[in-house]
């Protein structure tokens, strides 16, 4: 953990030297993107041999449906609560 963490100061204290320094930035964003679609290749290699999780597929992506639909229904439903009782004049809420 601190070698994680001791990364993330060293990264930031160069990257406020460096600050004034766009051109470099833009090369580094190019990187970031590529070393991110690097990862989730990675991370897709080790979920496809995994044979536990693929056998158990259907499953989880059924679980992972409900929960999204709930989470959702549940922000919309307390997104329009809010509206109802913070933005909405009286006479129109009756």
């Amino acid at each position: 953990m601190f070698w994680i963490l001791g990364t993330t100061v060293v990264g930031m204290c160069i990257g406020y030297l460096l600050r004034n320094r766009r051109k470099l930035f833009s090369h580094i964003r190019h990187l970031i993107l590529w070393v991110i679609y690097l990862l989730l290749f990675a991370m897709g290699l080790s979920v496809g041999s995994n044979d536990l999780v693929m056998d158990n597929l259907g499953g989880l992506g059924i679980r992972a449906i409900v929960i999204s639909l709930v989470g959702t229904a549940g922000s919309v439903f307390l997104s329009w609560l809010l509206y109802r009782n913070l933005f909405v004049s009286d006479k129109k809420r009756k």
